[in-house]
């Protein structure tokens, strides 16, 4: 059975260098039968002007590999792979070594106090066994311990040293589970980048994991370097998930965060609501014993995992606010991230907030732009405007006015435009930054950012809401060009897409174009800048009768016409509400909160539905739907506009 599953991992591992393995009539790996084909026709076409360093390391993979068998077929086309391989060497401006990547280096300091930290519980084998032996005996006679002495004073991957690390992985089903990961720890700890033996570790994993018996620390361990690999087959995460639920009581809270934090990293969801929910609970249960640092990591699983249970949120902050578990924190970004995944998760604690706001305040570690940027768009998410937490906001405005450098901002201009954007949703505008980030040199970075980092939705968001709530600012603003070029970047969500999206709007809009008419009705994106669609409708006041409505340009210095200087004639937007435009308290969210303030403030009597009613428009009869709208207009304006009703039912 054992060497069944020994075939297959086997397998998978010599594919990923573009090898294929035949299998032989006793069920086990025949590494005379490897043959080069597929690499060869993989590298025959390489081309050498365009390598970049990540193909020297790959192609370094396959040139180990094929050194590793004791006899290849199609022997020629080997030697014409590894001829290709080595002018790649003559080629480059540097030496192309198997180890010349190293993502150990580019990752942050966390990841290896975190290894640290789990090398406790490791107790590494005394036999000392020299490097140089290797070469003088058979792999077969050395004794595992002597093999893992010997990945000690391994500084990089090269010819000899492959050949002791495909020894190690060969003898797998021989190796225990301890052996096995401090191995790669090892690698790790001593900063070899050693993928081939994480590669064959994991499809092992992957392959006889119902057979392993792994303890809490151990299983962390495999998790953290599947992390650190970057991938693993979701059978295997599937079965890391079911062991954690099987086992939960027996971890630690601690290692539980770092799993947490290593799913986060890996971008591997947590597929299990069941599971997800228990770790949650073991959090509250165990919130004292966690380190202060560790929090955040859970906070971004949960969130990650779109773990939405308000009792939870609202339990843990609390218990956050009630105890001395602040003091624990090193860093404001720590504090950060609990925020930001109650913003994400759309859960409102204005105590926790107040809490978070002045801890920021008061550190005296010194807080990034990014970090400050997420906590202001946080509060502004969920509109914490309590009189105390807005006081806090401008404090800490103040403090990021005086310590944030020039050159921060000219790095990192897309968090300045994340913490503007927080403040408008609370309505506040600092001319100063404003300035900033619409002065053309930093605009100009602004508009070249990645894809991933672009901010066309909030540029126009904060050039238009300037516009409405911010008129005195004489500062930079976006260009007419400038302005148009970003529209269109914008206009991706047209408004057939969104209508489509959100189903309560077409009946509700069908029913008001059956009673009024169609050049009555409107529905469109009101602000531009916020991108749900609206029904507009416009009732003079004086006449009892429902007009045109007239579109109202934001930019233009000329918005005199004559429904606009009519002041009998009231404007009325119809907002139909999602769920995801408020908070689980019901409460409206910051884009919501702020687009009802706009609208206001450009003279529009705004009628929120909720979401609830709003839906059920998609199965009420157009009478009905027609005689619930008429209400809350009516109410909205103080007057009874359901006649409309009447004379057309009564015809």
């Amino acid at each position: 059975m054992m060497s069944r599953h020994i075939t297959v991992w086997t397998q998978r591992f010599l594919q990923q260098f573009g090898y294929t393995a035949h299998k032989c009539q006793c069920s086990c790996i025949n590494f005379h039968h490897l043959t080069a084909s597929s690499a060869f026709r993989n590298l025959q076409n390489f081309s050498l002007k365009n390598a970049t360093l990540q193909d020297y390391s790959h192609e370094s993979n396959i040139k180990n590999c094929l050194m590793y068998t004791t006899d290849i077929k199609d022997g020629p086309r080997t030697q014409h792979v590894l001829s290709i391989i080595d002018s790649l060497k003559e080629t480059g401006s540097r030496s192309i070594k198997p180890d010349i990547y190293k993502p150990q280096n580019q990752r942050m300091a966390w990841l290896k106090d975190m290894h640290r930290l789990l090398m406790k519980s490791v107790v590494f084998k005394p036999e000392k066994q020299d490097l140089a032996e290797f070469s003088k005996k058979a792999p077969h006679s050395f004794s595992t311990n002597a093999l893992m002495s010997m990945a000690w004073d391994i500084q990089q991957v090269d010819k000899e040293t492959m050949k002791i690390i495909v020894a190690l992985w060969r003898r797998f089903d021989s190796m225990t589970v301890e052996e096995i990961l401090t191995t790669a720890d090892i690698f790790f700890y001593r900063g070899v980048t050693c993928q081939w033996y994480t590669s064959a570790m994991i499809s092992y994993a992957e392959e006889i994991f119902e057979l392993l018996s792994f303890t809490p620390p151990q299983l962390t361990r495999l998790v953290f370097h599947i992390s650190n690999h970057g991938s693993a087959p979701p059978a295997l995460w599937d079965n890391i998930e079911k062991r954690l639920l099987e086992n939960l009581s027996d971890f630690d809270i601690n290692l539980l965060a770092i799993i947490c934090q290593l799913c986060f990293t890996d971008q591997s969801r947590i597929k299990s609501p069941i599971l997800v929910d228990k770790i949650a609970s073991k959090l509250l249960e165990n919130l004292s014993s966690l380190r202060g640092s560790y929090l955040q990591m859970m906070m971004k699983m949960l969130r990650f995992s779109n773990y939405i249970k308000i009792s939870f949120y609202q339990q843990l902050g609390d218990k956050l606010i009630t105890s001395k578990y602040f003091k624990e924190f090193h860093t404001p970004s720590e504090v950060m991230h609990i925020a930001f995944a109650y913003a994400s998760v759309r859960m409102t604690h204005p105590e926790l907030f107040q809490s978070i706001l002045k801890y920021c305040l008061t550190s005296r570690h010194q807080f990034r732009l990014k970090d400050m940027a997420k906590l202001v768009w946080a509060c502004g998410t969920l509109v914490t405007t309590q009189e105390k937490n807005i006081a806090y906001v401008h404090d800490i405005l103040l403090k990021l006015q005086r310590n944030i450098a020039m050159n921060d901002i000219q790095k990192y201009p897309d968090s300045l435009l994340d913490l503007l954007m927080g403040l408008a949703l609370l309505n506040i505008y600092p001319h100063h930054f404003i300035n900033i980030a619409f002065d053309p040199a930093i605009l100009k970075v602004l508009l070249g950012l990645p894809p991933e980092r672009e901010k066309f939705f909030q540029l126009m968001f904060l050039d238009n809401s300037l516009s409405i709530e911010c008129p005195n600012y004489s500062g930079f603003r976006l260009t007419e060009a400038e302005y148009a070029s970003v529209a269109l970047k914008v206009s991706g969500k047209c408004l057939e897409l969104d209508m489509e999206f959100r189903k309560s709007v077409k009946p509700a809009l069908s029913a008001l174009v059956n009673l009024l008419g169609s050049d009555y009705v409107q529905c469109k994106f009101v602000l531009p800048h916020c991108r749900t669609s609206d029904i507009v409708l416009a009732y003079d006041m004086d006449k009892k009768i429902f007009v045109k409505p007239v579109s109202k340009p934001l930019r233009s210095t000329n918005n005199a016409d004559e429904h606009s200087c009519n002041k009998s004639i009231q404007d009325v937007a119809l907002l139909l509400l999602s769920r995801m435009q408020t908070s689980f308290n019901d409460q409206p969210l910051g884009v919501l909160y702020c687009k009802i303030r706009q609208l206001q403030a450009v003279g529009y009597k705004v009628i929120p539905v909720d979401a609830n009613e709003a839906m059920s428009y998609t199965f009420l009869d157009m009478e009905t739907t027609q005689r619930l709208l008429l209400d809350h207009i009516s109410a909205a304006l103080g007057t009874d506009v359901s006649k409309v009703l009447h004379s057309k039912y009564n015809e």
